[in-house]
């Protein structure tokens, strides 16, 4: 089942993220890439500024997890990448 991630799995959409991100070694840019991929603070920055996680859930557990950035962020965060 898909489903949105609650505050009180936290610690398991950090791990996810983080997880996640070792398979993308060596795709990531050097120069974007450390550890942790994500910290807890820029997580929690996320979800303040409107980010939302979903995940598939199984038998209770929660092996993949996406995104989902309100459009008006993304044209912001777009913005501010392109103007530096």
């Amino acid at each position: 089942m898909i489903r949105k991630c609650e505050a009180k799995g936290f610690e398991a959409l950090y791990e996810i993220i983080n997880d996640a991100a070792q398979a993308y070694q060596g795709i990531i840019p050097a120069d974007r890439r450390h550890e942790p991929y994500m910290t807890k603070e820029e997580l929690r920055r996320e979800i303040r500024q409107g980010v939302e996680f979903w995940g598939y859930e199984e038998k209770g557990l929660f092996p993949s997890q996406a995104q989902v950035v309100p459009i008006e962020q993304l044209q912001k965060r777009r913005s501010e990448k392109v103007n530096g």
